[in-house]
């Protein structure tokens, strides 16, 4: 019954991905990842958001975009929601565990217009253990790239 309740309150958003590491899949968390971003940006909160992307505490994501490119990206954004599917198989490479996550990104911009967005968020996690330097945060699904296009 515990596990269920706190599946129901993933799904509603009072649980962040990361506390979901404990009872999800190792696929099902990086789903979170993408579903806990865009709850974020809705909410207006993208410094939150930019933490969900790999490399963020550097301050400048693997898309060269820095924290306030990021922000500003966003400002003509009134609001966002995800739908994810299922996530990929997982793919493995020098250390680290990959698995894609397909989506549509449905959004309203601050003029009132309607935007679609599809494709794909690619997440990475650490397969290093702590014994072997990672961190705990390095070893949760962090957004390594993002291949969305405009819907017809």
């Amino acid at each position: 019954m515990r596990k269920i309740c706190r599946c129901f309150a993933l799904v509603l958003g009072l649980v962040p991905a990361s506390a979901s590491q404990a009872f999800a899949s190792p696929k099902g968390d990086a789903v979170a990842v993408v579903r806990h971003y865009y709850r974020a940006i809705n909410a207006h909160h993208y410094r939150t958001a930019f933490k969900d992307w790999d490399h963020a505490e550097s301050g400048v994501l693997p898309t060269g975009q820095s924290y306030a490119a990021f922000k500003t990206g966003f400002r003509a954004t009134a609001h966002v929601w995800v739908e994810a599917g299922p996530a990929g198989e997982l793919e493995g490479a020098a250390g680290s565990s990959f698995v894609e996550v397909p989506v549509t990104v449905h959004a309203f911009t601050t003029q009132g217009a309607r935007q679609t967005f599809t494709g794909t968020y690619t997440l990475r996690k650490s397969n290093l253990s702590q014994t072997d330097g990672a961190t705990a945060e390095m070893r949760r699904w962090h957004i390594f790239a993002a291949a969305l296009r405009v819907a017809r």
